[in-house]
């Protein structure tokens, strides 16, 4: 078993995200799979938004974020869900909307038929993060109309909650 061990040293090893060394960073966030995977916990988010709360300067933390959007490779699938989440977690701080259109932007860029550039799951995702961060539910409505998804309504069970 020890030289099964030496020999296949990645066999006990504990998976471990390390930061991708060559990834962009945007407001302090690798943009790689690390990132993905932290961000998706409360813990992760927590900290980015209380990183974005102590910033004097949100409108240039946004802006950084918009530069980011248009220097990140359509196929680059890592790095776009990355910025992905750390514009959600600006949107929840900032409450800027131009944040939110550009969650929007990546639904409508992915979802396409267009050969290529089609990616559901990824749409699926910027479409959550959008649906999660606006606040307007009428904008909401009117945003989800346009794009063909119906809304549909669940009356609450009778009795539930009494």
């Amino acid at each position: 078993m020890a030289q099964f061990v030496s020999d296949h040293p990645g066999v006990l090893k504990k998976e471990i995200l390390e930061h991708h060394l060559n990834a962009p960073m945007v407001l302090g966030v690798h943009l790689d799979e690390r990132s993905i995977r932290d961000l998706e916990t409360e813990e992760g988010m927590g900290r980015l938004r209380a990183y974005l709360s102590n910033q004097s300067n949100l409108g240039s933390a946004v802006d950084d974020v918009h530069q980011a959007w248009s220097s990140v490779d359509p196929s680059d699938f890592t790095r776009r869900e990355a910025l992905l989440r750390v514009t959600g977690g600006l949107a929840g701080v900032s409450g800027d909307s131009g944040l939110r259109g550009q969650m929007l932007k990546e639904f409508d860029d992915y979802h396409s038929t267009a050969p290529g550039i089609q990616n559901q799951e990824y749409a699926g995702k910027a479409l959550q993060e959008y649906l999660f961060h606006e606040t307007d539910e009428a904008k909401k409505s009117e945003e989800l109309k346009k794009r063909g998804i119906p809304i549909i309504h669940i009356p609450p069970r009778e009795g539930a909650g009494q």
